[in-house]
């Protein structure tokens, strides 16, 4: 910990010299590697703003909201983080692994080859899915199984259809946030409603 209070003195030190969106993704993945996640996104939050195409800081947002298990938002942060940067091989793995835990297959695939293709380990990113998935199901019990598992069981369509009829009154999503930024860039908000 005191390493990364070191580290932390010193980007706050750097920044207030030179206010640079660098320096502040990586005094967010400072505050990120402390355990302080609410400082690490508002500084990546600050790095995207002051350079709205450094795919870098875009990166490492969605990977902290992937550590804190919002795997939507990980993937939409990542998605962008590959329009700035097709080739960036972190976004099109975390991109892979959110596919891959939320059941889109097709993007899954896309995704998966993509970051295969740019040097990431394929078994790596299946091992990440399968840990993440188990870690889900120990979390919540076998009630909240994916509509994936029961076709991978050999249900037919209309079974696993019947299964996600059932399942979908006992799932409730909750959320809040800090401000509309993020919001407002993901299209969920107008800009007029953000202000």
């Amino acid at each position: 910990m005191q390493v990364y209070d070191k580290a932390i003195n010193q980007y706050q030190a750097a920044l207030s010299m030179r206010n640079s969106s660098s320096l502040r993704s990586n005094l967010g993945l400072c505050y990120q590697r402390a355990g302080n996640f609410e400082e690490a996104e508002h500084c990546y939050e600050q790095a995207m703003q002051l350079d709205p195409k450094n795919a870098y800081a875009i990166n490492n947002l969605s990977a902290l909201y992937f550590r804190l298990g919002n795997y939507d938002e990980a993937l939409d942060i990542a998605v962008e983080a590959i329009e700035v940067n097709p080739k960036m091989r972190q976004a099109l793995t975390t991109a892979a692994i959110c596919c891959g835990i939320l059941g889109y297959d097709e993007e899954y695939q896309q995704y998966y080859r993509q970051a295969v293709a740019n040097g990431a380990d394929g078994k790596q990113i299946k091992e990440i899915i399968k840990n993440e998935m188990l870690e889900i199901k120990n979390k919540f019990g076998d009630e909240r199984r994916t509509a994936i598992e029961e076709a991978e069981k050999g249900k037919t369509i209309e079974e696993t259809a019947e299964f996600v009829e059932k399942l979908k009154g006992k799932i409730c999503h909750h959320f809040t946030v800090d401000n509309l930024y993020h919001l407002k860039r993901g299209g969920r908000i107008s800009t007029a409603t953000a202000i």
